[in-house]
């Protein structure tokens, strides 16, 4: 588990590593048919097509039925060859699946395995990972201060107490009256920003 709640991951970044030892054995196992298959393939190839030019060359012992269990032999070998790279392809595939990537920058949000060496089942979610691209965050702000604050108005920094974050977004809407404290509501939309607390 390379991740846990609230960590800012980037597009690409490893989440999560399967125990790939079976997906590996299985790919061994599916290149080594598919080098066998390549070399039956040859040589069935091979021999079909010698027996057509020893046929076309007027060979007695090269009958129709030899040329027919030649044929047959070649397209079996081709047929199996196909399968054999189908087999290497899905193994490969599954290989892949061994490590789990962050499709999207974002923040992990929840996180559904809790310690290593868990036992996951087939399409069980692993992780929940926000895509923070576009923020609208509320706050108040007093009487005094919503004299300096109009819709449009650019922001680049939020203060959130201990640190403040490089952001660039805007105001998009302000309330129209004050709350009973005298507070006034103020939305702003950030987008696609570069948050990293």
């Amino acid at each position: 588990i390379f991740t846990r709640i609230g960590q800012w991951v980037r597009k690409d970044d490893v989440l999560f590593c399967f125990d790939e030892s079976d997906a590996v054995a299985d790919y061994k196992v599916a290149e080594a048919t598919l080098m066998e298959a390549k070399a039956n393939l040859t040589y069935a190839k091979e021999d079909y097509e010698n027996k057509v030019k020893l046929s076309n060359e007027g060979f007695n012992e090269i009958t129709k039925d030899v040329l027919n269990l030649a044929k047959k032999t070649f397209d079996s070998a081709q047929a199996l060859h196909l399968k054999a790279e189908a087999t290497l392809l899905s193994a490969r595939n599954n290989l892949a699946k061994t490590i789990i990537l962050a499709p999207f920058t974002g923040v992990i949000t929840e996180l559904f395995v809790q310690t290593e060496n868990e036992l996951i089942n087939q399409n069980s979610p692993l992780a929940k990972l926000s895509d923070l691209s576009s923020l609208r965050l509320t706050t108040s702000v007093t009487a005094e201060d919503i004299t300096y604050i109009q819709r449009g108005l650019k922001i680049e920094k939020i203060d959130i107490g201990h640190k403040k974050l490089d952001v660039f977004g805007e105001i998009s809407g302000i309330s129209a009256q004050a709350t009973d404290a005298g507070t006034y509501k103020v939305e702003a939309l950030f987008k696609n920003p570069a948050l990293h607390i």
